[in-house]
């Protein structure tokens, strides 16, 4: 099931070197606010890039999302991609102004919730192997830590009204999923008067779910590939098209076909399309172009798109998208809540599999 290794002929110093230089060729005026990495990436077992991050630093301290990161080639040293989240940022607060560390770490503590889950290690094979463990439980994502005030505050555009009158979403086995992301600002309600979690979701608002839960956005942040400006790969999606980042991104990850000439973001999303977004997004589509070698019990694995069998057979082996009745219903049309669910669940995957360089790519709140 293991497509073939990438071959390497750049070592990670050559490859870092090549980065310094686009940095200095793409981004001279900024170069000076940002520091060495301070991880060596490998190249991944699915990956023929490095991916280099270089940290903003003020006063000693790194920024959390403003960083230059770099891809180069493994192969042959090239540029693969370039982004540039610089900002510009005034009367920072001085460390020496923050509160004692173990005062924080009271303050963490006494917010910290356990859950009981079951866990397996899928990074070591073992597919079966489940464990009893205790997992933190997430908090809402509107509050902080404040170092300086020594306590919890919500961002400032959430208001003292938001926070009383914050919407709740009420489903019968997608409640805590579907109000997570919208408190986290993933999914976003149009129509409050006529939203059904349970209706169907098209494929641009399927993709934005799952885009913004992969990776993180940022005004302003630019991108370069093959030393070029960002150009728009759809030609119904400009690049002045509110979701051309959504799919721009998600051609860069290989989860939309780059090769195709349009995208309608106003289809309806099956099951065994989504099963292929997400096989891509855990970088084993060449696993799964081998559909010969997998073994799909699903009472209706005829009903299949042949060209989806793998990653049906993956997504359901890794549990993110589960049949019923024995069927697994590749053709049936995914509704919000299905797809939040699996969102979370495909949040689990990615976070038990041992990537040796997605994180530029993976966040997952």
């Amino acid at each position: 099931m293991n497509s073939k290794a990438p071959e390497v002929k750049v070592s990670y110093e050559e490859a870092l070197k090549k980065a310094v230089e686009y940095v200095e060729k793409y981004a001279p005026a900024y170069m000076h606010k940002y520091a060495y990495p301070s991880i060596q990436e490998e190249v991944g077992e699915y990956s023929n890039s490095y991916y280099i991050f270089f940290p903003r630093v003020e006063n000693g301290i790194e920024f959390i999302g403003d960083r230059i990161s770099v891809s180069i080639s493994a192969e042959d040293g090239s540029l693969q991609g370039f982004n540039n989240s610089s900002g510009d940022y005034k009367e920072l607060p001085s460390p020496e102004k923050a509160v004692d560390v173990e005062m924080a770490k009271a303050a963490f503590f006494e917010n910290l919730e356990l859950k009981l889950v079951y866990a397996n290690e899928w990074s070591k094979g073992k597919k079966n192997d489940y464990k009893l463990v205790y997992e933190m439980n997430y908090s809402p994502m509107a509050s902080y830590f404040d170092a300086v005030s020594g306590e919890w505050q919500a961002p400032s555009y959430v208001s003292k009204k938001e926070e009383v009158e914050k919407p709740v979403i009420k489903h019968a086995w997608a409640e805590d999923e579907l109000n997570f992301m919208l408190e986290a600002k993933i999914l976003t309600i149009k129509d409050k008067e006529n939203f059904n979690p349970d209706s169907t979701v098209s494929k641009g608002d399927a993709l934005e779910i799952l885009m913004k839960s992969l990776t993180r956005f940022w005004e302003g942040e630019m991108h370069y590939f093959r030393g070029e400006e960002p150009k728009a790969t759809f030609d119904n999606i400009g690049v002045d098209h509110p979701l051309f980042a959504v799919v721009d991104r998600a051609v860069q990850m290989g989860i939309l076909d780059r090769t195709e000439k349009t995208f309608d973001l106003e289809a309806k999303l099956t099951r065994e399309e989504l099963a292929a977004w997400y096989v891509k997004a855990l970088r084993l589509h060449e696993a799964a172009k081998h559909s010969q070698i997998y073994h799909v019990e699903f009472k209706d694995a005829d009903k299949i798109d042949p060209k989806y069998k793998g990653h049906v057979a993956l997504a359901s082996a890794f549990g993110i998208l589960t049949g019923a009745n024995e069927k697994f219903s590749p053709a049936q049309e995914v509704t919000l809540a299905q797809m939040t669910v699996a969102t979370f669940r495909m949040a689990n995957t990615i976070n038990t599999i041992n990537y040796d360089n997605g994180r530029d790519y993976y966040y997952f709140w």
